[in-house]
């Protein structure tokens, strides 16, 4: 086994590994995993890696950054082992292999603590959702923005949207049908926009600065450590938005 700064390489019953840490800057990452490529060229060219990335969260930019590394250095990426939904979604979106367990929301490390479960059955309920629009069994037109919505920008759909990342402080969500956001919501969301009153927001994190369901107005209140893990869906109920845990009936 060697390790390097945050990268590790090991042989395993699944072929040659990379392990990259979760606390390591993604830039410190990427340079480190060029320079072991760089260095040890002989060795692995032409190679095939597994790609363990453990709870290591990336957004779009980052997951095809990483990627450009392997395929720059005549590396095959056999496949990756990821805990983290969103690099799940984001693997599966490019073609990758999920090994090990491949249920996109399932994790590789025993879940006990009930808040965990729940947050875990609440993923796969909206994994469920996302499967659906992808198979055309909506009658609604869907939009799929994979990637983080940042500050500053704002996205308008003629249907439903659902988000593969997170919609940050200052950017706005904008659909005249439902907003479904796999990550945290922490921005502007506004679903119903054309006055669809049982429109409804899911989000993993739900914490926005503002949310509107039709002409109804409201933000997310504030939430107590007990709460926090939960997906949470905000729907209108007797004239007002009302916010609560995302149960899959």
């Amino acid at each position: 086994m060697e390790q390097t700064n945050g990268v590790t390489v090991k042989g395993t019953q699944e072929g040659l590994m990379v392990q990259v840490s979760s606390d390591s800057p993604v830039e410190q990452v990427l340079s480190n995993l060029k320079e072991k490529f760089t260095g040890d060229a002989q060795f692995f060219q032409n190679a095939e890696l597994v790609l363990d990335l453990g709870m290591r969260p990336l957004q779009e930019d980052e997951f095809r950054a990483l990627r450009e590394v392997f395929d720059s250095s005549g590396i095959r990426l056999k496949g990756i082992l990821s805990d983290n939904p969103i690099t799940k979604l984001l693997a599966q979106g490019e073609g990758i292999t999920l090994l090990g367990d491949r249920s996109i929301m399932s994790s590789r490390v025993r879940v006990d603590h009930p808040v965990k479960q729940q947050r875990l059955r609440a993923q796969d309920e909206m994994k469920s959702h996302l499967r659906q629009e992808r198979q055309g069994l909506k009658k609604e037109p869907a939009l799929f923005v994979h990637k983080t919505v940042r500050a500053g920008q704002k996205v308008h759909f003629h249907g439903d949207i659902t988000v593969l990342g997170d919609v940050n402080p200052g950017a706005e969500v904008v659909a005249v049908g439902n907003i479904a956001v796999f990550g945290a919501l922490r921005g502007v969301a506004h679903a119903g926009a054309e006055g669809k009153s049982d429109a409804v927001v899911v989000a993993i994190d739900l914490k926005p600065t503002q949310l509107r369901i039709s002409d109804c107005i409201a933000r997310a209140p504030e939430k107590s450590k007990d709460e926090v893990g939960f997906a949470e869906l905000a729907r209108i109920q007797e004239g007002k938005i009302v916010i609560e845990r995302y149960e899959h009936a």
